[in-house]
């Protein structure tokens, strides 16, 4: 139940002075005490599993008063228990399997702290501190993150990287919600942008190189911009993204703009060398089946980005409304080309089914091609490298 007792007893004689043995006791008393854990605890640890943030806490105390203590709200803590003497009789190896197994550690000394921290750190994870005492400055310093409180010592106030206002760790822990949602939106909307910034740069460069006319008009881009970008950004403000929409920010960008890049520039370079180059026709229709691509392939990207990156089957309300926004806008696309108004004032050419059979060709040899780049792009660039003939060659195997 997690009580501590202190138990009162009363005894006839003294202790024996040599052999240090006690007399008959009689308990008297029992007082028990009980630690309270404040009701905002409970909240802090859902949203923690909520965010994907394994708790691990340390204590001097008993494991299985802590344990207790955290059942008490209801708190379910994936590992076990564990206490600072059974870590000590470990080695490397099993102190780093225990810390990674455990989510209680009873009778920890200080430098223990430290050491949980760093096998932690080695483990790959990246680890906050939370600590209020002096002898938590070890820790402190060693984790990624150093929290105090602030009514913890001047040592640990002085070594943390945060302190928080009225021991509040609640707030800690909203903060790191708020802060992974405005990552996560940042990266789902660096992906885009930087997918259409390579793609216009590539398609516009091919062209050129090509001798063929400018492949759209600044107009066209704004439509297509609109639909794949503008439209969508305000969607993203408005919902949670996943909570790994986040991580790995520059190279999971990079490896979703390049990809999604290149194979929209190939295929929309390839419609307009066909319309305009082989078949002869009027740059008009060339731009307006060029824009077309673009405009339905940038909108397969944003539903695949918004959508299902670190969609989970648990949670499928996301992908299935992100669909349905995604069709809507290709529906309202479709209706600018059939407008005549809308047509006229973007200055697009009406599509015969042939031109459309061309776009629809276009649109899955982009799609198709940002997928085989995306699942083989290390076999590629190791290919092209050389890299995987010198393995081979390691291994005698080389042709």
């Amino acid at each position: 139940r997690g009580l501590r007792g202190v138990a009162f007893a009363e005894a006839a004689d003294m202790p024996d002075p040599e052999t240090d043995t006690l007399p008959p006791m009689r308990v008297v008393a029992l007082i028990t005490v009980a630690d309270e854990l404040r009701a905002e605890i409970a909240n802090a640890f859902r949203m923690m599993d909520e965010i994907g943030i394994e708790p691990k806490i340390i204590s001097g105390d008993n494991p299985a008063t802590v344990a207790a203590l955290v059942q008490q709200l209801g708190i379910r803590l994936p590992g076990g228990l564990i206490t600072g003497s059974a870590l000590e009789r470990l080695n490397h190896d099993e102190f780093a399997d225990a810390v990674e197994q455990n989510s209680v550690f009873g009778r920890i000394a200080p430098q223990q702290k430290e050491r949980i921290v760093a096998a932690l750190q080695d483990n790959d994870h990246y680890v906050a501190m939370v600590g209020d005492g002096a002898n938590d400055v070890r820790a402190l310093r060693q984790a990624d993150v150093g929290v105090a409180m602030e009514s913890g010592a001047n040592t640990a106030r002085g070594v943390a990287s945060i302190v928080l206002r009225n021991d509040s760790f609640e707030a800690l822990v909203k903060g790191s919600a708020v802060a992974q949602s405005v990552l996560g939106n940042a990266s789902q909307l660096s992906k885009l942008f930087v997918t259409k910034s390579f793609y216009a740069f590539l398609i516009i460069f091919i062209s050129n190189m090509m001798g063929l006319e400018f492949p759209f008009l600044p107009r066209h881009g704004s439509l297509t911009a609109l639909f794949t970008l503008g439209v969508p950004a305000v969607f993203i403000t408005l919902t949670r993204p996943p909570r790994s929409a986040g991580r790995d920010f520059l190279s999971s960008t990079m490896r979703f703009a390049i990809p999604a890049s290149l194979a929209l520039a190939v295929s929309a370079v390839a419609v307009h060398l066909l319309t305009e180059g082989i078949l002869g026709r009027p740059v008009e229709d060339a731009r307006t089946l060029v824009s077309t691509t673009i405009g339905i392939v940038g909108l397969a990207y944003m539903v695949e980005v918004i959508g299902y990156q670190g969609a989970t089957r648990e949670n499928l309300m996301r992908p299935a409304l992100v669909t349905f926004f995604g069709v809507a806008l290709l529906g309202v696309f479709i209706l600018t080309l059939y407008t005549p108004p809308l047509r006229n004032f973007f200055d697009f050419s009406p599509l015969s089914a042939a031109e459309w059979a061309i776009v629809a060709v276009a649109v899955a040899a982009a799609l198709a091609g940002k997928w085989l780049l995306s699942t083989y792009a290390a076999q590629i660039m190791r290919r092209l490298t050389g890299q995987a003939y010198e393995e081979a060659a390691a291994r005698g195997r080389a042709n």
